[in-house]
């Protein structure tokens, strides 16, 4: 059989990514779609020597790590929960892996009712926990999300609009206050929700998105507690109220293009940290050069060390106030040279933010265009399946 003639190290091509492991690994459980040789052979190519996978290369990445760890299988952060699910039943990875798998992230799980169509029937709270996460679970969780970023947009636009001088102190101002504050009540009331129904209090604290709501729930708060007006004038109100603009980033997780730049920015951490502090070096060093090399001149607009560290910040990132420039030659020549090493600190960056920025999207595209059809990774088996009967 063409089994006989595959090399004990085992290649695989999933969506396109290429998979290298040792046959013995894969032997580890016979029973799963990998393990078993007979089910295994309908995706290898003779000629090539390599099995072709038509699924998710993220997924496949914690599938073969289940067989390389002994079963240790973890879902990957960008895979879903019911497309992960899904994968790991095509590969039939059983019913106790994957429910260990699921009790661990807070899910419950009951093997009696999962089927290649039907998943495990859900209580209460995980249905109101995926209504409020998973806004594309229902027609009506659709609508609740329309309405709330509807409200937020409002809700940060009267922010804005009381600040203006026209409307000072006026009734106008009282009102739009009130109205924003009073809207924020039903940002409590979703907090409180997702509270009671997350699968786990831990994580749901540790969240990004939670903390975002923590701070921008804070100006109500101080709207309840104090009752008089002239101490909800005082610094820390004014301070948390600035706290509700940050909501406007969890539009981040309903457009794909946003949580993508998010997602390449928490990535790319300790790049723009380390082009902080060469930004931090360069412009105190050359700051320092250059106030030196204008102390010829006492009619220049460079006076002092912190004037020549400015003026080389603003020329390394490209900025040019034009408040401060160098008048004398040797001032010029440095800020020239601080122009050049500008533009390099800037390009290097930039390239790695570029390649983090095609890998994340390539994955992201291909877990949208693998499973456009929930039933197609099973019709193979299906058919596999009936064929035999």
């Amino acid at each position: 059989m063409l089994e006989i003639q595959a090399p004990r190290r085992v290649r695989f091509n999933v969506a396109g990514t290429i998979y290298e492991t040792f046959l013995e690994t894969l032997e580890r459980f016979p029973s799963t779609l990998l393990g078993d040789s007979l089910r295994r052979v309908d995706f290898f190519d003779s000629n090539t020597k390599t099995y072709y996978i038509n699924h998710s290369a993220i997924a496949f990445d914690a599938i073969l790590f289940y067989y390389q760890s002994n079963g240790r299988l973890i879902r990957p952060p960008h895979v879903p929960m019911e497309i992960f699910e899904e994968e790991c039943i095509f590969y039939d990875l059983g019913t106790k892996a994957i429910g260990n798998m699921k009790a661990k992230e807070g899910y419950e799980f009951d093997d009696t009712e999962t089927t290649l169509t039907e998943f495990q029937k859900q209580t209460k709270f995980q249905k109101l926990w995926q209504f409020f996460e998973e806004p594309t679970s229902s027609f009506a969780a659709q609508i609740y999300l329309l309405i709330t970023l509807i409200i937020t947009t409002t809700t940060v636009m009267l922010d804005c609009f009381v600040t203006l001088a026209v409307y000072g102190h006026s009734d106008t101002f009282r009102v739009l206050d009130h109205v924003s504050n009073y809207t924020n009540f039903i940002f409590l009331a979703e907090f409180i929700a997702r509270l009671i129904s997350t699968p786990s209090k831990p994580k749901f604290f540790k969240s990004t998105r939670n903390i975002v709501d923590i701070l921008a729930i804070l100006p109500l708060i101080t709207f309840i507690a104090i009752t008089d007006e002239r101490l909800q004038n005082v610094l820390f109100h004014k301070v948390f109220r600035l706290f509700r603009v940050l909501r406007l980033t969890l539009w981040a997780r309903y457009f794909r293009s946003l949580k993508m730049v998010l997602e390449i920015l928490s990535n790319c951490v300790s790049d723009i940290l380390m082009l902080i502090l060469f930004i931090a070096i360069a412009s105190t060093l050359l700051g320092t050069i250059t106030y030196y090399a204008e102390l010829e001149d006492k009619n220049s607009p460079v006076s002092s060390v912190p004037d020549g560290m400015w003026l080389a910040i603003q020329t390394i990132v490209t900025l040019g106030y034009g408040d401060i420039i160098p008048v004398t030659v040797i001032g010029k020549l440095f800020t020239a040279l601080t122009a050049a090493i500008g533009a390099l600190t800037v390009i290097l960056p930039l390239l790695s933010l570029e390649e983090k920025y095609i890998d994340i999207y390539t994955k992201m595209f291909r877990i949208k265009a693998i499973h456009l059809d929930p039933l197609k990774p099973f019709e193979k088996s299906l058919k596999r399946m009936s064929s035999r009967k």
